[in-house]
């Protein structure tokens, strides 16, 4: 059949961008100037709860907005020296930085030593600050508690006093509650038990938008540390300065990041084109992608995260595939004697649609992991991917052919002057290549049984995978989060495991009341559900009405109790000096008149995330057993403080699976329509699974948990990974079509051709993911190198497996 001698659509384009390079050049160099003014627009700034489904998000909204749970910054006192943290000297000092703290900033604190001086004001007409002996202190205590009263001092010693030293203190206390009646004189001495850590909490005002919240826990934090002493070390932890510390961290080292990617790119490109001035037309296409990606992402005010800064080394990995790919070509076809003009239109010819395929491959695997996560910030990060790849491809298309265009004017691109000869590391950069050319053909069989089974033993390798939802995920020990949340954990792990149950609509219903005293009465029989005195450690309004002296029945009169209980300014927790009004605000809701929601607050022990997800999943039953969701117009939702963390660790593997398949089914499709070839779109999807595979398969024998940005990468292997199979298959359809070779050959010619230049992009890729550990967070680091790791697996199983799956494809199908 004699070939047409119409162009085909690539080099209709070369030609194109032969003609009009400088009217190309132009307006890319404006709209890159337009587009560098954007860049002053980015909104920038991580939290942990982008990281989590929106239905989480609304969830402590409500719990924030309505019923002032969850915004808490925590204090943490240590002491320092061998003094209990009791001690009047420290427990005035606490005091003092609680006062000075509220000197300067509009904040509510609760906390021990606020209810001991309220204590002393009220039975011995002193403050805190003017007694210093400790069995007075103790005694000021004792006289305004009654039974209730013990309790609320045993629920607090589980958030208030470290564990388990707050036990000793409390045993006291109890003692001595039913002693001093029969005291002579009511005087007891009180021997001070020594507690290592306390903490307090402390509430910002409404008045404080979300921007200044950031700010005044950063101001108090800097005023806490400058308090403290020899003897009394102050730590501040918060969600929000968890993440301020994590994007502090981010700024500082994104530009490392930057410089390395930039210096790593360079050598790679020095090192391919080497004397062929290739590598200057790759780079600026890099560079002026990038540009235009974080401006348009500032244009369509996404809200970018430190995630979001891993856009580049996925930027650079595409679009040095393309562009070795390209450039190699480009050099091949002036090697054979063609001119600059014949030679440019058949590189385009050659690779266009393998540009074409792994570019929008890559953006569709993005696009649809970014429309099936749950995760704000995830969900941003891959369509901003997909943006970029877009552009990518549409810069690559113009650049490729003007820039080398232009260069052609002040140099002869088919000069026979002698190249400068290659560095010795083009010989390794070959990678396995050379060796996937000499064993292609030998023993197909045995190389797809050897495939089997470590696909199938890495699954099985990959049920013993935990997974992990906080904020110690993102925190590195150089940051002042990371101290105070390890001082957190260590004093406090064993009731920092807070969840919460939210009933809403018409609750002006003394059977929702009665309802939740059973569903209390149930949680008692559940080891996991920390206990006091034998019952649950639960906190509702329940507790409020029986300490006002009504009992809890179907009739009682619901809206006069529970108006009494928001308009009483009573003491109701003599501990924390919390008035019922004051507690009643954490309990329940009113709008338009009519009460419209209840909270109900349990604790349960540090389990692993299985366990507590077990215990949710039971409460949910029980929730469903009593009816309270089935009251008319009532709704029912679990979730909430770190309970949610666990509950959310639960979707991370049908979440990672459900990323996977959706970019991975339309890729497939996408190659099918292209190629219409159903063997060879299979066959450019065997080695992502096994990539896959070998990831889930090393990270419990690495000890690496599944978070919420490492889910990603089987989508991102799908999107990356896929190019090295379409190069690879794109030029062997090219080359038995047009040499009239047998499948070994073309496979061997194949290999050999393109070796240096898939691996380069290999490299490029890999090298790029590795320096997100320069980010130095846990979670960055572990999705870096997984991924680095996955897109190796890919390249490996692209040269040494694929080519004899492509020869059993094609003995399959009888196809020479």
């Amino acid at each position: 059949m004699t070939p047409s001698l119409r162009p085909s659509l690539w080099e209709r384009w070369a030609d194109f961008t032969i003609c009009f390079s400088r009217p190309i050049l132009v307006v890319v160099g404006l709209l890159t100037i337009l587009f560098a003014v954007l860049l002053t627009r980015l909104d920038y700034g991580s939290e942990i709860r982008e990281f989590f489904p929106d239905e989480h998000i609304r969830f402590t909204e409500t719990l924030e907005k309505d019923f002032k749970e969850g915004s808490y910054l925590i204090l943490i006192f240590e002491t320092q020296t061998g003094k209990s943290l009791l001690e009047p000297e420290l427990l005035r000092h606490q005091f003092r930085v609680l006062q000075e703290i509220k000197k300067r900033y509009k904040a509510t604190s609760f906390s021990l030593v606020d209810g001991i001086d309220q204590a002393l004001r009220r039975s011995k007409g002193k403050s805190l600050l003017e007694e210093d002996d400790y069995s007075s202190i103790a005694s000021g205590i004792i006289a305004l508690s009654g039974p209730k009263t013990v309790r609320d001092l045993e629920k607090v010693s589980r958030n208030l006093l470290s564990h388990p030293e707050a036990v000793h203190f409390y045993q006291k206390f109890r003692i001595a509650a039913r002693m001093v009646p029969f005291a002579a004189g009511g005087k007891l001495e009180f021997g001070v038990p020594f507690v290592k850590a306390g903490r307090a909490y402390l509430q910002l005002d409404p008045s404080y938008q979300k921007e200044e919240q950031t700010a005044v826990g950063v101001g108090i934090r800097g005023l806490a540390d400058s308090l403290s002493t020899k003897d009394l070390k102050v730590h501040a932890f918060s969600e929000r300065l968890a993440f301020f510390d994590v994007d502090v961290h981010a700024r500082k080292n994104v530009f490392l990041m930057g410089i390395i990617l930039v210096a790593v790119n360079g050598f790679l490109l020095r090192v391919f084109f080497r004397g062929r001035g290739g590598g200057g037309v790759v780079f600026t296409v890099l560079a002026v992608s990038s540009l235009w990606t974080f401006a348009l992402a500032a244009l369509f005010q996404i809200h970018l995260s430190f995630l979001h800064l891993l856009v580049l080394p996925i930027l650079l990995g595409t679009g040095d595939d393309n562009g070795y790919i390209f450039g190699a070509r480009f050099d091949e076809e002036l090697s054979k004697g063609k001119d600059f003009k014949e030679a440019l239109r058949a590189a385009y010819a050659g690779t266009g649609r393998g540009m074409f395929l792994t570019t929008f491959t890559t953006l569709v695997a993005f696009l649809m992991s970014g429309l099936v996560n749950p995760s704000k910030a995830i969900s941003s990060f891959n369509l901003l991917v997909a943006l970029s790849m877009g552009l990518l491809f549409l810069l690559s298309l113009v650049l490729e052919g003007a820039l080398r265009v232009e260069m052609g004017r002040y140099r002869d691109w088919g000069e026979s002057r002698p190249q400068k000869p290659p560095l010795r590391i083009t010989h390794i950069l070959e990678g396995l290549a050379p060796l996937g050319a000499r064993l292609a053909g030998r023993a197909p069989r045995r190389t797809l049984v050897l495939c089997l089974l470590f696909f199938f033993a890495s699954l099985f390798s990959s049920l013993k995978i935990d997974a992990e939802s906080s904020e110690r995920t993102f925190l590195r020990r150089a940051m002042p989060s990371y101290q105070a949340d390890r001082i957190n954990d260590e004093y406090f792990g064993q009731s920092d495991q807070v969840g919460y149950v939210l009933i809403e609509g018409p609750v002006e219903n003394p059977v929702i009341f009665e309802k939740m005293r059973l569903l209390e009465e149930r949680m008692k029989d559940y080891p996991i559900v920390e206990k006091i005195f034998g019952k649950a450690h639960v906190e509702s309004i329940n507790d409020l009405i029986l300490k006002k002296g009504y009992p809890v029945t179907p009739g009682m009169p619901i809206r006069e109790i529970l108006d009494e209980i928001a308009e009483s300014g009573e003491t109701a927790n003599h501990v924390l000096d919390k008035s019922y009004r004051e507690e009643a605000e954490h309990l329940i809701r009113k709008r338009g008149g009519r009460y419209d929601g209840l909270l109900f607050k349990f604790f349960v022990k540090d389990k692993a995330g299985a366990e507590v997800r077990s215990f949710c999943r039971s409460l949910e039953e029980e929730i469903r057993k009593l009816g309270l969701g089935e009251i008319p117009g009532i709704t029912v939702r679990l979730g909430g403080g770190n309970v949610a963390n666990r509950i959310q660790e639960g979707s991370y593997v049908r979440d990672s699976i459900l990323s996977f398949f959706a970019s991975l089914l339309p890729n497939f499709l996408l190659l099918l329509l292209v190629w219409r070839r159903w063997i060879d779109s299979l066959l450019a999807m065997a080695p992502l699974f096994l990539s896959v595979a070998a990831v889930l398969g090393i990270m419990p024998l690495a000890g690496v948990n599944l978070n919420a940005l490492n889910l990603t990468i089987g989508a991102i292997v799908v999107g990356l990974g896929v190019d090295y199979p379409i190069h690879i298959l794109e030029r062997f359809q090219e080359v038995r079509q047009e040499r009239s070779v047998s499948s070994e050959e073309a496979v061997r010619q194949v290999l050999t051709s393109q070796g240096a230049g898939v691996f380069g992009g290999v490299l490029s890729t890999i090298i790029g993911f590795c320096v997100s550990c320069v980010l130095a967070m846990p979670i960055a680091e572990s999705f870096g190198l997984l991924t680095a790791f996955a897109i190796l697996v890919v390249y490996i199983s692209s040269v040494l497996v694929l080519p004899d799956l492509i020869l059993l494809g094609k003995r399959r199908t009888s196809l020479p």
